[in-house]
Formats: structure tokens, C-alpha cells, sequence
């Protein structure tokens, strides 16, 4: 069985990867920063595939932190196949961060 690191794998794009990956018979190690209570939900929300989600708190600001997220995962299913770095910023409002014009004038 092939085994997936998400980091914040236990809220929107990060959660969806989780659930995708699930279906395809992967196992996940979900990782988030601070929110447990909701990281400790996925569990039950995913119930049919708790014995292939383990969920892991991660600051991936933290060296320590990635040390001890990766062992741990790599302690439960004693590999790791690939890893999606799904965590950033959270974004409060849409900004241009870059704008690109074409000849015509048009905004992307």
C-alpha cells in the first residue's frame, strides 16, 4: 500500500487530497498546525478508512516539528511515498499578487 503525507491535510484543498487519496487506496498521514479538535473530526468523518489516515500536529516552520511528523509516519506505515505540501498562509482576502497585461490590456 502506498502511503501520502498532506500537510494540512485536515482542512479544504489539503482535506480534499486526503479523502482523494483514501479512495485510491493510499494511506495518509494528515497533518495540521493547530485546529485538533477539527483534525480529530477527520477520523470520524472518515471512518472506513481509519486504520489508513493518521492524523499528526506539524508546524512546517519548525524543523523539529517536520523531523518528528516524518517519523512518525514512516513509524506507522514504514514508508512514505510521496508527499503533497499543501500548507501556507491563509489568505483573508484576495489580492493581485501579480498582474499580467497582454497587448490588448486585459487583466489575468
Amino acid at each position: 500500500m502506498r502511503h501520502a503525507i498532506v500537510t494540512a491535510g485536515t482542512k479544504g484543498l489539503g482535506k480534499k487530497m486526503t479523502e482523494a487519496l483514501l479512495t485510491k487506496g493510499y494511506s495518509v498521514t494528515a497533518t495540521y498546525r493547530s485546529d485538533r479538535e477539527k483534525a480529530e473530526a477527520l477520523l470520524d468523518e472518515f471512518e472506513e478508512y481509519q486504520y489508513r489516515l493518521h492524523i499528526v500536529q506539524l508546524d512546517t516552520m519548525d524543523v523539529s516539528s517536520i523531523n518528528k511528523a516524518v517519523d512518525q509516519a514512516y513509524e506507522k506505515f514504514g514508508r512514505v511515498d510521496c508527499l503533497i505540501s499543501n500548507a501556507g498562509p491563509y489568505i483573508f482576502e484576495r489580492k493581485n499578487c501579480l498582474i499580467i497585461q497582454s497587448m490588448s490590456g486585459m487583466r489575468w
